[in-house]
């Protein structure tokens, strides 16, 4: 005897509501290799995006600043070697430029986490990374839910916490400020932010995730020194008219500063300077 597979429950009967996506996202995603396939159609094709994508790509707002394949991506709905494949016909159909060339780079960064998480394996989630390099994060009370909440004090980190929670995306450009506030002003361990992120993202991947995580807190793979971002700075260079800070603003977007972002991001690199990989037989 056959067993009859049944209808698939939808989430009220797994025991969680279901909500309608915000109408405030950058857009609206709908899951599964058609939907995968066509936004790529689109956003190359149609839309002619691609040629513009590495002007547009640290944009804030909209569909269409980035291609937002990444939901899909991760969920093996689409592959990586299927988009790459279409940008090569576009530049034998259109034009071939450094923008083309972007996001097959952007492609092979995703690949290039996969292989670090295959060499690096169990070391990569823990608290020094893959370097071994131990930041003596201090985890002050409160810092760490007052990130997650979009409750910080900074209204660009802020707004972009916000994005998250809300609709399960956030911009390249704010994952990486958002990660530098929390690892370097906050001084908070990075893993508890990549635990957030995984619990969050709608395109959350292992590989990816953790490995972003790990060279945003200095203990992954950047070999350039310490890097930290002046949050004021970038909302200046990426949201000057604070269009995307208003638009995520909330009743919490006028609370005092948790840090000062300047005294903060010196200590967190007297302490990067202070510190040095250690050998697994060290740790």
């Amino acid at each position: 005897m056959g067993i009859e597979p049944g209808e698939i429950p939808n989430l009220p009967a797994l025991g969680y509501e279901d909500l309608e996506p915000s109408p405030k996202a950058v857009m609206r995603f709908e899951g599964g290799e058609t939907a995968g396939i066509a936004r790529v159609q689109d956003w190359i094709f149609d839309g002619d995006h691609l040629q513009r994508y590495k002007e547009t790509r640290n944009g804030m707002m909209g569909a269409d600043y980035s291609s937002k394949f990444s939901p899909w991506l991760a969920l093996g709905c689409i592959s990586s070697r299927h988009v790459a494949a279409e940008t090569l016909r576009y530049e034998a159909e259109r034009v071939a430029n450094d923008s083309t060339y972007w996001l097959r780079f952007e492609l092979i960064w995703r690949e290039y986490f996969r292989l670090y998480l295959l060499k690096h394996g169990p070391r990569l989630f823990r608290r020094g990374g893959p370097q071994n390099r131990d930041l003596g994060w201090a985890n002050p009370k409160g810092h760490f839910e007052a990130w997650c909440a979009g409750e910080t004090g900074e209204p660009f980190v802020d707004a972009n916490m916000i994005e998250l929670k809300e609709t399960g995306f956030m911009s390249n450009r704010g994952r990486q400020n958002v990660a530098s506030f929390l690892t370097k002003n906050l001084d908070v361990d990075w893993r508890l932010g990549a635990r957030w992120f995984e619990s969050n993202l709608m395109d959350y991947c292992p590989a990816a995730n953790w490995g972003n995580w790990a060279y945003a807190a200095g203990v992954g793979a950047d070999p350039r020194g310490f890097r930290g971002f002046d949050v004021q700075k970038q909302a200046r260079n990426y949201d000057p008219g604070l269009a995307f800070v208003e638009r995520w603003g909330t009743k919490n977007d006028r609370c005092a500063p948790l840090v000062d972002t300047r005294q903060s991001l010196s200590r967190a690199e007297l302490r990067w300077e202070a510190s040095s990989p250690q050998s697994e037989s060290a740790s």
